[in-house]
């Protein structure tokens, strides 16, 4: 349900109308519509203290659930894999960044898929394309594993690819030592 629906159901519960909210939050009835009917969204200011009133938290205002998030992420990785051609596999992936943008261990799996094509069959075509998704990914993300486990898929495509300084480079700037199950400094050299 989105944040639109949701506060519509939130309002109805509370015996509201339109008018009555609009008044209470000292916005135009106007507004309130156009809230529902997502031609508009509220001021970012606005959101606690409509949360605030309802006494619901953000996350419920939104709809927001953290735990399903996760499930749907998940589901979208393994609906991936399990010997799907590259294309399917790649479409798979791409919807499921396009639903949930920070789903960076979704990014780091198409990167997988496409440093395995460029590898295992020579896929040119991929090369840059992988390379600007690396790169995102590493501007982006925070989760250590992910981000290290990128500089490594991306080390072995400039590697792969003829570009061994940009590929040393970048495993030059990896940590020396890391956990046993992630790239570092230390093992990619002998990896590649």
């Amino acid at each position: 349900m989105s944040f639109s629906e949701n506060l519509k159901q939130i309002r109805k519960e509370h015996h509201l109308s339109q008018e009555e909210l609009a008044e209470l939050l000292d916005v135009s009835r106007q507004a309130v519509s156009k809230w529902e009917l997502s031609t508009g969204y509220p001021d970012i200011a606005m959101l606690p203290i409509i949360a605030g009133y309802f006494g619901v938290s953000m996350d419920t205002l939104f709809n927001y659930d953290a735990n399903k998030l996760e499930e749907n992420i998940m589901n979208v990785l393994y609906n991936s894999r399990g010997g799907r051609p590259f294309e399917e596999a790649e479409k798979i992936l791409l919807a499921g960044i396009s639903d949930y943008p920070t789903g960076y261990i979704l990014k780091r799996e198409l990167l997988e898929w496409y440093a395995a094509q460029i590898r295992a069959h020579g896929r040119t075509d991929l090369v840059e394309k992988a390379l600007e998704l690396g790169k995102q990914i590493c501007e982006e993300c925070e989760d250590s594993f992910i981000y290290l486990g990128v500089m490594g898929d991306m080390a072995d495509i400039y590697i792969t690819t003829g570009r061994y300084n940009e590929g040393k480079k970048l495993i030059e700037s990896m940590p020396y030592r890391y956990h046993l199950d992630i790239y570092d400094r230390m093992r990619c050299p002998s990896m590649f």
